[in-house]
């Protein structure tokens, strides 16, 4: 199931623009004026500002105390070479290479006035991020997957939110959620869906280009293949209590017990997409096929700064029960590396040669 239109928030916003520009000069200059205006750059002591408050809180609350430290002093060392910037969106993005240059951290980053939040790492065909469920339609070949919405778009876009789940061929299940956020629309879109698995021999996750999401929704589908709640990570925020993130014990739709699990990712699966196969490798339920993750593994929220800039302050870190370790910068590995491209076939060949013959 898609989850609303497939149209780009950028292509809402510049629409005006583009339709006016085939009017009368006259409509373009009342058109043009404030749009120039809005983008002009801040004052410099605006910026400074911002820079200090952002030091001031990466220092206080960024997941790293060491890290925020660092990060607070490189401000300040490179003020003079950050506020050279051209213009804001500018200034946001060197500022943002330099905080990732000291951390290395795929969540942290500075937002220029009137920017999106960075809960995505890929550029597919956009839609609203709260846009009610509708189907898809049919694949050209119903063993397999309608292709995942694609671009080349050159800013951040919200991803066409999409509740895809199938049986493929020899009773193989295919789950793809996208983003993996547990609002009630998308709980309710895979609770309607899910029956559709109930005779299946086995189960493929497709966090391919899976942007994020929340614990709720990594939870409740990880849910589905366990036979009993499983302890799958750790969350931890800075100087906080570690919160558990186990199984939902009661997932809308039929348990699928212990069949055979894999997980298809690549380089674009970030953040919630990376803690479903994190998640399910860690327990025993999951072989994971495909390419290194992108290595967001720290959470966080985005605050407000001077001059209508804002941060993505990561504050906590999820990571494994048993061993400790996440996957923030390193990525999680694949057990089985093929390309992005090739994981669904890869993945199919192996749970058909791997499973029980019925």
């Amino acid at each position: 199931m898609a989850i609303g239109p497939k149209t780009s928030l950028e292509g809402c916003e510049s629409f005006g623009r583009r339709s006016t520009l085939k009017s009368a000069g006259l409509a373009i200059a009342v058109l043009t004026i404030p749009l120039t205006r809005r983008a002009l750059a801040q004052e410099p002591q605006s910026r400074r500002d911002t820079l200090r408050e952002a030091g001031r809180l990466l220092r206080q609350q960024y997941v790293s105390a060491d890290g925020g430290a660092a990060l607070d002093e490189a401000l300040r060392r490179r003020e003079a070479e950050f506020l050279a910037a051209v213009d804001d969106r500018s200034f946001a993005e060197i500022v943002t290479v330099g905080m990732r240059n000291i951390v290395h951290d795929a969540h942290l980053r500075l937002i220029a006035p009137g920017g999106r939040p960075p809960m995505i790492v890929l550029r597919p065909r956009a839609g609203p991020p709260d846009a009610a469920p509708r189907p898809s339609g049919h694949a050209v070949d119903p063993s397999l997957p309608t292709p995942r919405p694609s671009g080349t778009g050159s800013g951040p876009h919200f991803p066409v939110p999409v509740v895809d789940i199938r049986l493929l061929n020899q009773n193989i299940g295919y789950v793809h959620v996208s983003p993996l956020v547990s609002t009630d629309q998308m709980v309710a879109a895979v609770a309607g869906s899910i029956n559709q698995l109930r005779r299946a021999k086995a189960v493929i996750f497709d966090v391919r280009d899976v942007p994020g999401g929340d614990p709720g929704m990594v939870t409740r589908l990880c849910g589905y293949v366990v036979s009993e709640p499983k302890l799958l990570l750790i969350n931890q925020v800075r100087g906080g209590n570690q919160q558990p993130r186990w199984t939902v014990s009661d997932p809308a739709g039929p348990r699928l017990g212990d069949v055979p699990v894999a997980v298809v990712m690549n380089g674009r699966t970030a953040s919630a997409g990376e803690a479903l196969a994190f998640g399910l490798r860690g327990i025993g339920r999951a072989t994971l096929i495909g390419e290194r993750t992108r290595g967001a593994g720290n959470s966080g929220s985005i605050v407000p700064l001077p001059a209508g800039f804002s941060l993505w302050l990561p504050t906590g870190r999820s990571f494994d029960p048993r061993t400790g370790q996440g996957w923030e910068g390193t990525g999680v590995l694949p057990d089985i590396v093929v390309s992005g491209d090739a994981a669904l076939s890869e993945a199919i060949k192996f749970l058909s040669s791997s499973r029980p013959r019925a």
